[in-house]
């Protein structure tokens, strides 16, 4: 309610000063596993300095490349379109029309259902 007031300057100056001891802990850490290097850790340390870069903490669904019915394939980048797509994958679509399970040929039951009591369970 008052940007004027002092508690918020000193609230800038902490949270500034917090980034920068994560920043130095982050440095003197891969400094310290630097200088510990041996024939194994070098291999690893390769793989880190030359992997692709991420964002470090963002959890997130890669873009998605789906094949269409054509043949072709459609990469799938919002939100909206991935949800689309894994609810297609995951989910089956509901059956439009009951009708075709009541000419179904089903075998004779085994045994005579039961329910299950509370002792059983």
């Amino acid at each position: 309610m008052h940007p004027q007031d002092l508690i918020h300057r000193v609230h800038k100056a902490k949270r500034n000063m917090y980034g920068s001891m994560i920043k130095h802990a982050k440095k003197a850490h891969w400094e310290g596993f630097l200088s510990s290097l041996d024939d194994k850790t070098v291999w690893v340390t390769h793989r880190y300095v030359s992997g692709e870069p991420t964002d470090g903490r963002k959890t997130r669904v890669p873009t998605l490349k789906v094949k269409q019915a054509n043949g072709w394939f459609c990469s799938m980048e919002t939100n909206a379109d991935k949800s689309e797509v894994l609810k297609d994958a995951f989910f089956l679509r509901p059956v439009s029309d009951m009708a075709q399970h009541a000419e179904a040929d089903y075998a004779d039951p085994k045994f005579k259902y039961k329910p299950i009591t509370n002792a059983q369970i």
